[in-house]
């Protein structure tokens, strides 16, 4: 065949040629098509239905007024700085998807008296996939209650637990969010949950449930830790000063009574002595108290608080697979596959008609 003869009206028969072979063929495409239909249906009643467990919480964040009202306003609109609400639910957002949140949830212990990882183990039978690793064969259980504690085989069992949740996509963590004026868009409400679809309802459940606690005990203990230490360290000299107050009070008691009807000045000089000294405690004590008061008005005023709004109770809505979308994205599918094979027939016949001109 010459170079010449593939002109445009050449490829207009061969387009032509084309379409009349896929008509002839179109009783076997729509037989693909129906398969596909069929086992999109058969795949959406077989299949086992999902759970999402949803717990919704306010946090209330630390009530610093350190910040200027116009400032304060400004922030609240959107128009200044960012504001300390957006900054720790970001914190909460990435704290959700940690290792640290996600691994101490699943070392927490269930009604059942087992952990939750031991629990998704079970479900997803994952020790039998386990038997050729090295390190996971020698996996039992769970036997930390922390992640510091951690064994090498339960370190990487817990490894392949966070990845599982992670990459499920079926995880969550975020906030709802509020809209406000058309030049600033959408803000943070405080308002966060936690979501976990999985097919065994009563793990979703504790499994929120668990990142909850674990989210807001690491957080609260995380954003007063300086504010705690400060306190701790007051209470600690209050204590020992206490002691110390009670010692001097015993010996000016026991001072008083030697002395008792002594006339001579010499006899008065450790009494006088000891009441200089508790004086100045006594001075140095209230102080301490007050200090204390202050950083225990200061720690409260910053201690953020998880509020439950809503948490996950059973039963848990059933979510099924959709008939109609896996239906027809088995049959869209399947029709895309026998027009893609018979499109292969096609242009090999061509092919094989036309080898010496393409050799050639």
């Amino acid at each position: 065949m010459d170079e010449s003869q593939f002109t445009s009206e050449k490829v207009v028969e061969l387009t032509r040629d084309y379409f009349t072979f896929l008509a002839k063929k179109l009783k076997i495409i729509l037989t693909f098509t129906l398969i596909g239909i069929l086992i999109g249906l058969c795949y959406s009643i077989l299949k086992k239905p999902t759970y999402e467990a949803k717990l919704v919480f306010l946090l209330n964040d630390s009530k610093s007024v350190g910040v200027g009202s116009l400032n304060a306003l400004a922030g609240q609109l959107g128009l200044g700085g960012q504001s300390g609400l957006n900054v720790s639910e970001d914190r909460v957002f990435y704290l959700g998807y940690s290792k640290r949140i996600i691994g101490g949830a699943l070392l927490s212990i269930n009604d059942n008296g087992e952990t939750l990882g031991d629990r998704l183990i079970a479900i997803r039978k994952l020790k039998e996939a386990w038997t050729k690793d090295t390190i996971l064969n020698q996996f039992n259980s769970f036997k930390a209650r922390s992640i510091s504690t951690l064994s090498l085989p339960e370190n990487k069992a817990l490894d392949q637990l966070v990845q599982l949740v992670l990459l499920s996509k079926k995880y969550s963590v975020d906030s709802y969010k509020k809209k406000v004026a058309s030049l600033v868009g959408s803000q943070n409400s405080g308002m966060m949950f936690v979501s976990f679809e999985f097919s065994d309802e009563s793990f979703a459940k504790d499994f929120v449930q668990s990142v909850f606690n674990e989210l807001s005990s690491f957080y609260a203990i995380s954003a007063i830790k300086s504010l705690q230490t400060n306190y701790d360290l007051i209470s600690y000299r209050e204590d020992s000063l206490r002691l110390e107050l009670q010692l001097l009070e015993g010996q000016m008691a026991t001072t008083i009574d030697d002395n008792f009807q002594v006339n001579k000045f010499i006899g008065k000089v450790s009494e006088n002595r000891l009441r200089r000294k508790l004086e100045i405690l006594y001075l140095f004590y209230a102080e301490v108290i007050k200090n204390k008061e202050v950083a225990k008005f200061n720690l409260e005023q910053e201690r953020p608080v998880f509020q439950v709004v809503d948490g996950p109770m059973l039963p848990l809505e059933a979510k099924f697979k959709s008939k109609v979308v896996y239906s027809s994205l088995a049959g869209f599918g399947m029709l895309l596959l026998g027009i893609i094979f018979f499109t292969i027939i096609y242009l090999w016949q061509i092919w094989q008609s036309n080898k010496q001109f393409f050799i050639s």
